[in-house]
């Protein structure tokens, strides 16, 4: 999948990021859980700037342990192809 992040946050001190993917077409986006041991590009990802950065992501889809949702992407790989960095500077 590629699309946006719509949300991140981080569980288990950083072990496990949770992403709301969205790439436009549909209201509600697909949540990508990755494993910082297993995952490669959870770094990456985690540092990307959160909401607004651009990412690849490869996985399985697997049933939703949360609730709200059906399935979920266990991510395998990840690339951030457009990072978010800070606040933009007002044009004067």
């Amino acid at each position: 999948m590629k699309g946006w992040v719509r949300t991140s946050r981080s569980a288990e001190k950083g072990k496990t990021l949770f992403v709301e993917l969205t790439d436009g077409s549909t209201v509600k986006g697909v949540q990508l859980v990755f494993s910082a041991e297993t995952t490669l590009g959870t770094e990456a990802v985690a540092n990307s700037g959160g909401v607004g950065a651009s990412i690849s992501a490869v996985g399985i889809v697997v049933p939703c342990q949360g609730k709200g949702s059906v399935v979920e992407i266990q991510v395998t790989k990840a690339e951030v192809l457009g990072p978010v960095y800070g606040k933009m500077n007002p044009i004067i």
